[in-house]
């Protein structure tokens, strides 16, 4: 009930814009970063519990990104794919929704391995448009080598989520404007790539 409450709003809040001098591009823009912002605040709290070791609270977390991803598609549906950075920004906010679900499918390693996979669109995103200026404070990226994987957090007390409590401190910071390191790489398709090569040759 409560998803059904909020697609209609949005939708008003895109005609009240347009009554206001906003084109819907711009008001679809500022309506998937608020959802990316919000997917971004469960993020950060489902980070908190991986690096403690912990799976307390991340389904309710991950409920909350399904829902965003839900009332998104039914906003991107309102408006045709003619505005390409609006429909970008969804097809990222659409590939959070598969890793969220699988977050508690499993034990923690199984929690680890799809939170790797959140944070690739949540990171690419922030990197091409920014922080969502729903998201307090400073977001910060690391790279952890060893897993291998990049993570967001807000503050530069570093608390591997891959790891956890066993090593906590893995980690390197990356700026923002290292674009090879700041935007992770899709291992499972470099894999794929490498296999497919092997087996060409």
């Amino acid at each position: 009930m409560r998803t059904r409450c909020k697609i209609p709003i949005i939708i008003s809040t895109l005609f009240i814009a347009s009554l206001i001098g906003l084109t819907p591009g711009q008001a679809a823009n500022d309506h998937f970063d608020m959802a990316m912002g919000n997917i971004i605040n469960s993020y950060l709290v489902i980070r908190q519990k991986l690096a403690q070791d912990s799976l307390e609270g991340i389904a309710a977390e991950a409920e909350k990104i399904t829902q965003q991803c839900q009332m998104m598609e039914k906003m991107h549906g309102e408006h045709p794919k003619r505005l390409p950075e609006a429909h970008k920004k969804y097809e990222m906010i659409k590939e959070t929704a598969g890793h969220a679900a699988q977050l508690t499918q499993g034990d923690i390693k199984t929690a680890r391995k799809h939170f790797v996979g959140l944070g690739r669109p949540v990171i690419k995103y922030v990197a091409e448009f920014g922080q969502p200026n729903n998201v307090s404070g400073e977001l910060f990226n690391y790279h952890c080598p060893m897993y291998p994987g990049n993570w967001l957090q807000e503050d530069q007390n570093m608390g591997n989520p891959m790891y956890g409590k066993r090593m906590p401190k893995c980690g390197k910071l990356v700026k923002w404007s290292d674009k090879k390191q700041a935007e992770p790489a899709d291992m499972s398709k470099m894999k794929h790539d490498m296999s497919k090569m092997k087996h060409d040759m």
